[in-house]
């Protein structure tokens, strides 16, 4: 008899750890749940109202680009869909399997981002050129996207210190090296095409504050370099 009441104590024992068990379960279930959509929302906008550049919107379907004018189509349409005003397609380069897109300010002048659009219909930010220019130096569409932008200042470098600095770079790498005459002016760096024998194959971007040069190499030649503003 007294086995028998030891036993049923055991299994309401068992039974109470297993509903503990569950209900922690639970509850780090809702914990999960709570933080992914708390961080997708703040992923997704930057406190003004709007997306934030860097990322594939939902509302943004996959499909095939297969040449620079739909390239362009379909970076405008992303815009559309950030939220984002005022802006428009300056330049695509394309290669075998992507696009690399850069989007200009009208108002402004300035260059506010550029994408690499894959031809299957993805955009990446965040692998191009490259981390230092297009995240860490852009004060205005980097990774300060989601902060106040009402008090971005001109940068401390001017436009010919930069010249004079992506030159002597250019100058380093050979006399059949060249720059692009007008430079693309971002929200915290510029950054010079760089042109062998009259082919691009990469970018100086200078850092506007500190002047820090990053060089970037294409990683082929360019099939097509089309200017539209």
């Amino acid at each position: 008899m007294l086995e028998e009441e030891i036993y049923e104590k055991e299994k309401k024992y068992l039974r109470y750890i297993n509903i503990l068990i569950i209900l922690n379960i639970f509850m780090v279930i809702v914990v999960v749940l709570i933080y992914l959509n708390i961080n997708e929302k703040n992923n997704d906008y930057d406190g003004g109202g709007r997306l934030s550049v860097g990322q594939m919107p939902p509302k943004m379907h996959i499909r095939l680009v297969n040449d620079v004018n739909e390239a362009k189509s379909r970076t405008l349409e992303y815009i559309e869909i950030l939220g984002l005003e005022g802006l428009s397609v300056k330049r695509v380069v394309s290669f075998k399997k992507y696009f690399y897109v850069y989007v200009k300010e009208n108002e402004s002048g300035k260059t506010a981002f550029a994408l690499k659009l894959i031809n299957l219909g993805t955009f990446s930010f965040k692998k191009f050129p490259s981390m230092y220019p297009q995240i860490m130096w852009n004060d205005k569409y980097g990774d300060r996207a989601k902060k106040d932008v009402s008090g971005v200042e001109s940068m401390l470098l001017s436009l010919d210190s930069a010249k004079d600095i992506a030159e002597d770079v250019a100058k380093k790498l050979g006399a059949s090296y060249s720059l692009t005459k007008n430079p693309d002016v971002y929200y915290g760096f510029f950054e010079f095409i760089v042109f062998k024998n009259k082919i691009a194959v990469g970018e100086i971007s200078i850092n506007g504050t500190t002047g820090k040069v990053f060089f970037k190499l294409f990683p082929s030649e360019p099939i097509e370099f089309s200017e539209f503003i």
